[in-house]
């Protein structure tokens, strides 16, 4: 089953190569710009993983991604930052992963992988 994530970042040049890494890894991938564009297709699609740009300081968005995560309990979230001192922000902790941005995106790749792949492996295997 084809995983969907929705990649929010606000700098195209990061979501074009987040978008073409994990569609060369089997991931359906949409990308936003920004909170608007994020929310629009949050209502109207279900997202197995959401990753999201984080910088400093921290705004509202996160409070309404967390909103959508409460009423999809089985969607993930990835935030990526290129402040690594956000790490240490609480707020940060509703993520279920970290991600420094990095020019190789083999951290990245792996989470994700982590997050959806190892754990749909799991599920079948209880079934």
């Amino acid at each position: 089953m084809e995983k969907t994530v929705l990649i929010i970042d606000a700098e195209p040049t990061w979501r074009d190569r987040f978008c073409a890494e994990l569609e060369a890894e089997g991931f359906h991938v949409l990308t936003a710009a920004d909170s608007g564009e994020a929310f629009s297709h949050l209502e109207n699609i279900a997202f197995d993983l959401v990753i999201s740009e984080v910088g400093s300081p921290l705004g509202r968005d996160l409070e309404n991604l967390n909103e959508y995560l409460k009423r999809r309990e089985e969607a993930k979230l990835v935030i990526t930052s290129e402040h690594p001192e956000l790490k240490n922000d609480f707020r940060i902790w509703i993520a279920d992963a970290f991600v420094i941005k990095s020019d190789d995106l083999s951290e990245l790749k792996a989470t994700v992988k982590s997050l959806l792949i190892d754990e749909n492996k799991i599920n079948q295997s209880l079934n």
